[in-house]
C-alpha cells in the first residue's frame, strides 16, 4: 500500500483538495461523453436508415425511366424501319441517336439468338455472343428484364425488352452508369458518404463507385471484404483512415448469375462530434482555470521554498543548452546555497573545456578535435586503411612574389577556405596545411564504406570550384590559378605523432608518400592531368568514374610501377 508523505499541513490539503476536484471534472467529462456519443449514433443510425430508403427509391425511379424509355423505342416506327433494313452503320445511327435522346450510358440490340448485333460502345463486337445469356432467358420468361449488368468494367443498372415487329425480332439492352457521379448526386441529396460494392467469384469484393477518396476507398473495402459480415440493413462502426464512420449495408440489386452488390450509406461519427467536442474542450478549459485558481494559494504558501529549486533549474538548463555565463543566485545559506555555488564552479569547467575544444576545433579539424577529446591523449596509431589527397595550388610562389603580404594570405584563405569545406562536406578531414597545399584524409579518425568515392567527388567538386574562383579573377584582370589534386588508397599508420609537448594527429606511410607524388605528376604537361589517381584508389570505388589510362609509372620512392589515372568526371547513368 502507498503512503504520501506530507511535510506541511497545507501541502496535504492542497493536494487532497485538486484529487477531489480532478474526480469530479473526470468522472463529468467521462458521462458528457457518453452521453454526447449515444446521442449521435442515434441520429446518425435514424438519418442512415432515412437516406437508404432515399436511395433504393432513386433505383426504382432509375429504373422505371429505363424500362418507359424502352418500351417507347421498341414501339418507335423510324427505329424498327433502321432495324429491318439491315445495314449495320444505319443502325447504330439509329441506336445512338436513341440514346442520347434517353440519355442512356449504355444501349445495345442483341439478336433472338443471343449474339450482339450492334452496340454504342467502340468495345463492342457485332456477332459475338452477349456476356449475359441468362439474363436474356429471363427477359423471354417474363416479357422484360432488370438486372445489374458489368461491362468494361463499369456497373449498370439495366433493363431488357423486346424490339417488337409485331413478334420479338430482337432485344433492347438499356443501362444508366452507376459511378462516382451518382454517388455524388446522392450525397448532394441526403449529405451522406455512399460507395457501392459488388460481389465477385472466389469470395472477393469490388467498389465500382463511391464518394469518398480513392486512397479511403480501398481500406473501406478491405473492411468491407474481411472484417464486416454484416447482412442487409445491418448497422456498424468502420474505421477508415482514422475517421470513424456508422455505416449502414443495403442491397441494390444482383447480376444475373446471382453476385449481389451493395451499397454501404455512411455518416462520419468523428464530424459529427464536433460540436460535442467543443463542448468537452470548453468543460475541460473550466475545469483546468478551476484547478489553476485552486493552486495558487498552495504556490504562494510554497513560494519561498520552490524560489530557489527554480532558480537552480532555470541555472541548470542554460548551462545545458551551452549557455556557459549562467550563474546561479540563491541567497541562502544552507543546502540550496552549497548546490548553487558548486553547480558555479561546474559551469567555470565547463567554460574552460568548451573554450579549449572551440580553439581546437579552428587549429585542426572537428573530427580530430573530438578524437582527441574523447580519450586520453598520448602518443601512438594504428594501421589502417584510408584515403589520402593532396591538393596543391599552381604558381603560387610567383603570384605571391612581390605582393603585399596581407593580401597573398587573403588570396590563399579564400581558395583554402572554399576546398576545406569541399572536403569536410565529403566527409573528409584536413590534416595539414603545407604552405600553398593541403593533406586531406578520408578514412581516419572516422571510417566510411566509401571514401575513396568522397575522396573523388571531392576531387572533382575542387577542381569546378577552381573554374569559379578563376572566373571571378578574370573579371578583376587577375591572372587564373591552377590546382592539382593526388589520390591515393593503401593502408598507413594514422594517429597522435611527435612530442608529449607538441604532438599532431596524422597519418604516415608509403601510401601517404604515394598520393603526394601522384600530386606533383601533375604539373608533367605529358600527362596533361590535373587530378591523378591510383589504381588502388579506382579500384575500391564503388561508383563509376571517367578516367583516362596514364599507364604505370615508377615513382620516386617505390620500387614497383604505379598505375595512374587521370580522373575526368563522374559516369553519367
Amino acid at each position: 500500500m502507498i503512503r504520501l508523505r506530507f511535510k506541511s499541513f497545507q501541502s496535504r490539503i492542497l493536494f487532497f483538495f485538486l484529487i477531489l476536484f480532478s474526480v469530479i471534472l473526470g468522472t463529468t467529462y467521462l458521462l458528457v461523453g457518453m452521453a454526447n456519443s449515444s446521442n449521435s449514433n442515434a441520429i446518425i443510425e435514424g438519418d442512415l436508415r432515412t437516406a437508404s430508403k432515399i436511395f433504393l427509391r432513386l433505383m426504382d425511379v432509375r429504373t422505371g425511366q429505363l424500362a418507359d424509355s424502352a418500351r417507347i423505342l421498341s414501339g418507335d416506327y423510324a427505329f424498327k424501319t433502321a432495324f429491318a433494313s439491315g445495314d449495320r452503320p444505319t443502325i447504330v445511327s439509329a441506336l445512338v441517336n436513341q440514346r442520347e435522346r434517353i440519355g442512356a450510358d449504355m444501349m445495345k440490340l442483341v439478336s433472338v439468338e443471343k449474339n450482339l448485333i450492334v452496340g454504342t460502345d467502340k468495345s463492342d463486337v457485332s456477332g459475338s455472343q452477349f456476356g449475359y445469356p441468362g439474363l436474356m432467358a429471363m427477359a423471354e420468361d417474363q416479357g422484360e428484364a432488370y438486372a445489374l449488368l458489368v461491362f468494361g468494367g463499369e456497373t449498370y443498372q439495366t433493363v431488357v425488352v423486346p424490339l417488337l415487329a409485331p413478334t420479338p425480332v430482337a432485344w433492347i439492352v438499356l443501362g444508366f452508369k452507376i459511378n462516382d457521379a451518382v454517388a455524388m448526386d446522392f450525397k448532394k441529396l441526403t449529405n451522406m458518404e455512399v460507395s457501392f460494392f459488388q460481389e465477385e467469384s472466389g469470395g472477393k469484393v469490388r467498389c465500382f463507385a463511391s464518394t469518398i477518396p480513392v486512397n479511403q476507398r480501398r481500406e473501406l473495402l478491405g473492411l468491407f471484404q474481411t472484417g464486416w459480415k454484416g447482412k442487409n440493413g445491418d448497422i456498424a462502426e468502420l474505421r477508415v483512415m482514422g475517421d470513424s464512420y456508422i455505416s449502414l449495408k443495403t442491397h441494390i440489386g444482383k447480376t444475373p448469375d446471382g453476385a449481389a452488390a451493395y451499397a454501404v450509406v455512411q455518416r462520419s461519427l468523428t464530424r459529427m462530434m464536433e460540436p460535442f467536442a467543443n463542448l468537452e474542450r470548453n468543460l475541460v478549459a473550466i475545469g483546468l482555470v478551476g484547478l489553476a485558481i485552486s493552486a495558487l494559494a498552495g504556490v504562494a504558501v510554497s513560494r519561498s521554498v520552490t524560489k530557489p529549486v527554480t532558480s537552480l533549474v532555470e541555472g541548470v538548463s542554460r548551462v545545458e543548452k551551452g549557455d556557459f555565463s549562467t550563474r546561479v543566485s540563491v541567497e541562502q545559506e544552507d543546502e540550496m546555497g552549497t548546490l548553487a555555488k558548486a553547480i558555479n564552479e561546474m559551469t567555470l569547467g565547463l567554460a574552460e573545456k568548451d573554450k579549449i575544444r572551440d580553439l581546437l576545433g579552428k587549429v585542426v579539424s572537428r573530427e580530430i578535435a573530438e578524437e582527441l577529446l574523447r580519450k586520453e591523449v598520448e602518443l601512438g596509431g594504428e594501421l589502417r586503411e584510408l584515403t589520402v589527397m593532396f591538393v596543391d595550388i599552381r604558381g603560387f610562389s610567383s603570384r605571391a612574389e612581390g605582393k603585399n603580404p596581407k593580401e597573398v594570405l587573403s588570396f590563399l584563405n579564400v581558395v583554402f577556405t572554399t576546398m576545406s569545406t569541399i572536403i569536410e562536406e565529403n566527409g573528409g578531414v584536413v590534416d595539414k596545411y603545407i604552405g600553398d597545399a593541403i593533406m586531406a584524409l578520408f578514412g581516419a579518425p572516422l571510417k566510411h564504406e566509401d571514401d575513396a568515392d568522397r575522396a573523388l567527388s571531392a576531387a572533382i567538386k575542387i577542381q569546378n570550384a577552381v573554374e569559379g574562383i578563376n572566373q571571378d579573377l578574370e573579371s578583376r584582370g587577375m591572372p587564373k590559378v591552377e590546382v592539382g589534386v593526388g589520390i591515393n588508397t593503401d593502408v598507413a599508420v594514422v594517429g597522435n605523432m611527435g612530442s608529449m609537448n607538441r604532438m599532431n594527429y596524422t597519418a604516415i606511410g608509403d601510401g601517404v608518400n604515394l598520393a603526394s607524388r601522384l600530386q606533383e605528376l601533375t604539373k608533367e604537361e605529358r600527362y596533361g592531368a590535373k587530378i591523378i589517381i591510383s589504381q588502388q584508389t579506382l579500384s575500391n570505388a564503388k561508383e563509376a568514374y571517367v578516367t583516362r589510362d596514364l599507364g604505370a609509372v615508377q615513382v620516386r620512392g617505390r620500387t614497383e610501377p604505379t598505375g595512374i589515372h587521370a580522373l575526368l568526371g563522374k559516369a553519367r547513368t
